[in-house]
């Protein structure tokens, strides 16, 4: 009956399917629908505890990394000098394991250290026998499929979405320091309703061939709700006017890669500062063991939390039993100042599609959220990616730990709605 329920709930809700995980089995078992799809031949190599304790060594970094040292703390050259050593390692380890340049798809020396590329059996046995590696792992396709009613803005000028206002409503984020980084699909550079980073020295893609402008809509969106602009036209987002920054690992169709989204995580801490917010809109089929099924994704994105980044991530759009555990690639990962986000209605019931569980933190409206969209556009688009970039702009606007709007009973658990 789930599984028939499930069905019909696609072709009305965004649906945003990850597959990240080498426990096929347990996916199959817990009714995730299909398996995982491996990158035959493509591997992430990380390697084990080095010189770079970069996250506690830049947990209190309050100036923005750039491309020079002009104004950048003797930390954040530390740091760097730290970054030039590791990416020496990682070549080493490279040519230890007869990896050519040519199959190096990204190189790590961030959040985390070690390098992704495509390797053969020989290759990848050496590697694993290695002193300096600590492990390699299958890479795995993300793939997004989105339903969205595109919408023209309101013709009675600015509209607050209802999801701000269960949320407490919109502050002015437009004069802070702090940014919003959108791992997704890319941002729409030249929005009318949204403060977009631009730099080429932050706002990157990890997509060969696109750049960080959105072909797609799903970045876009969620920028809207996390910081559109309080302009009088258009929407408003949670922390108005803050600036969002895209880092694009999901390619112009919503398609990308594990790896990519490593790359991702790496760049933002790379040029980060503590209050930074990560938003993550980005699902999984359920699987067994799920925080340690991935220990690339899960080190990184702790190590992140650690350096004082706040971290959003999508619960998924599997309707899970409320009544078991968080089984959703990244939602499952738990770690200090990091968030799984499930979604409600307008109406504070809860969304019939989203994951809920132990490890889901807060919740917010993900269903029926009119935002931003490519070209200038607006939509109307459901899922926990709706809700997750809501609770991105909560984090951004407090620099803390959600407030409590109240809380809804779904499946027979408490959640706290996330207000700002």
């Amino acid at each position: 009956m789930k599984n028939l329920n499930f069905k019909s709930i696609c072709a009305f809700f965004a649906l945003v399917t990850m597959s990240l995980s080498a426990f096929a089995q347990d996916m199959s078992a817990q009714g995730g629908g299909k398996g995982p799809q491996i990158i035959p031949g493509q591997y992430i190599v990380k390697m084990k505890a080095n010189d770079a304790d970069l996250a506690s060594t830049s947990a209190s970094s309050t100036e923005r990394p750039g491309d020079d040292n002009a104004g950048v703390s003797a930390a954040d050259n530390e740091i760097k000098m730290k970054r030039v050593k590791n990416l020496s390692k990682v070549q080493t380890v490279q040519a230890r394991g007869g990896v050519q340049k040519g199959s190096v798809i990204h190189e790590y020396s961030n959040a985390m250290v070690g390098f992704s590329a495509k390797l053969n059996d020989a290759q990848v046995k050496k590697l694993r026998q290695d002193p300096e590696v600590e492990g390699v792992y299958p890479d795995y396709l993300i793939t997004l499929s989105p339903m969205t009613q595109e919408q023209n803005p309101s013709a009675a000028g600015q509209v607050t979405p209802c999801g701000i206002t269960t949320s407490g409503g919109f502050a002015d984020g437009s004069a802070k320091a702090t940014w919003i980084w959108i791992l997704d699909t890319g941002i729409d550079l030249d929005h009318p309703d949204l403060n977009v980073q631009t730099s080429a020295t932050y706002a990157k893609s990890f997509i060969a061939g696109q750049t960080v402008e959105d072909g797609h809509g799903h970045g876009t969106h969620c920028a809207g709700s996390a910081a559109a602009r309080n302009n009088g036209f258009g929407v408003v987002g949670v922390s108005a006017g803050a600036k969002v920054v895209p880092i694009k690992v999901l390619d112009n169709s919503g398609s990308g890669s594990f790896s990519a989204l490593i790359a991702g995580l790496n760049h933002v801490m790379s040029k980060k500062i503590a209050g930074d917010v990560v938003s993550m809109s980005l699902g999984a089929y359920p699987v067994g063991n799920c925080e340690n099924s991935n220990p690339v994704l899960r080190d990184v994105i702790r190590a992140l939390g650690n350096a004082g980044v706040w971290v959003a991530m999508a619960a998924g759009n599997d309707y899970n039993a409320a009544n078991g555990t968080q089984q959703n690639l990244p939602g499952c990962i738990n770690g200090n100042r990091v968030f799984t986000i499930g979604s409600i209605t307008c109406q504070k019931t809860c969304s019939s599609f989203s994951n809920f569980g132990v490890g889901t933190d807060y919740v917010a409206v993900g269903s029926s959220v009119y935002s931003t969209y490519k070209n200038g556009g607006y939509a109307t688009m459901s899922g926990t990616s709706m809700a997750t970039p809501t609770v991105a702009g909560v984090l951004h606007a407090r620099n803390a730990a959600p407030a409590s709007a109240g809380t809804v009973n779904c499946g027979g658990r408490i959640y706290t709605i996330a207000k700002r």
